[in-house]
């Protein structure tokens, strides 16, 4: 609300004004507790986020708990950061559980943690850029989501193809390159219906699709996939990628 407030442990909430820290709200409250965020709210209320009490509002005068359901969930998970992301939506995130969404009339919109799609559960920044999408710096790395709600993505479990190191799709299949060999499936039938491709056991780097071929890097060489079989057309061990000439696009 064109202020600038700082948390200071057991005493309260100071604005900085003038170059100095005014005090703006000191009360009991704030005796042993952490002070992880402070959040604009509507009616020029202000949200504070505490690690592991929950999360309060007050108008400047009164603190009450805020979303007291949800509680339990706070301090379960450990309250780490918060944002006011405009349009109606708060997003807190956890030291346990990533992040969840609100909107400030109608409660929960979205939980996203590992189990979701998130790289890690514990979340250290958030931050929304000018379109609308959501970034998150997590503990070992960083995190990315669409603004569009209507646009998401799902994990699919893959036991037993082994670690993934490329995807290629044709017109009608869709192949992953992995360090046991290639695994396809047809490509208007998804749902974890890979199933491997014979005489490709072992490492493969990188798979390119040239007019609908398929090319195969393989660590025994480069094979080519025409749609009916598979062929080895080059013997150097170790092929690690196929690309186009820039001067001669029929050369690969």
């Amino acid at each position: 609300h064109g202020k600038i407030l700082v948390a200071v442990g057991d005493q309260g909430i100071y604005e900085i004004s003038n170059h100095k820290a005014v005090p703006f709200l000191i009360h009991p409250f704030f005796k042993n507790k952490q002070i992880r965020f402070l959040l604009e709210a509507p009616n020029h209320e202000i949200l504070i986020g505490t690690a592991s009490r929950g999360i309060f509002i007050t108008d400047g005068t009164n603190i009450d708990e805020w979303m007291p359901d949800w509680k339990k969930y706070f301090t379960e998970n450990e309250l780490n950061r918060g944002l006011n992301a405009g349009n109606g939506l708060l997003i807190f995130g956890t030291i346990k559980d990533g992040i969840v969404i609100f909107d400030e009339n109608s409660g929960e919109i979205g939980k996203y943690n590992t189990e979701k799609g998130l790289g890690n559960n514990t979340v250290l920044g958030i931050e929304c850029d000018k379109w609308g999408n959501l970034w998150t710096a997590l503990d070992d790395g960083i995190g990315y989501m669409q603004g569009n709600r209507n646009k998401s993505f799902t994990i699919e479990s893959l036991p037993g193809i082994g670690a993934i190191y490329s995807i290629a799709k044709t017109k009608n299949q869709l192949f992953l390159g992995t360090n046991q060999g290639l695994f396809v499936e047809p490509a208007n039938e998804p749902g974890n219906n890979f199933s491997f491709v014979p005489e490709t056991q072992g490492q493969i780097w990188d798979l390119r699709v040239f007019e609908n071929n398929l090319f195969i890097s393989h660590n025994n060489g480069t094979y080519l996939n025409t749609g009916s079989k598979i062929e080895k057309i080059d013997g150097f061990s170790g092929g690690v990628g196929v690309t186009q000439d820039p001067k001669n696009p029929d050369l690969h």
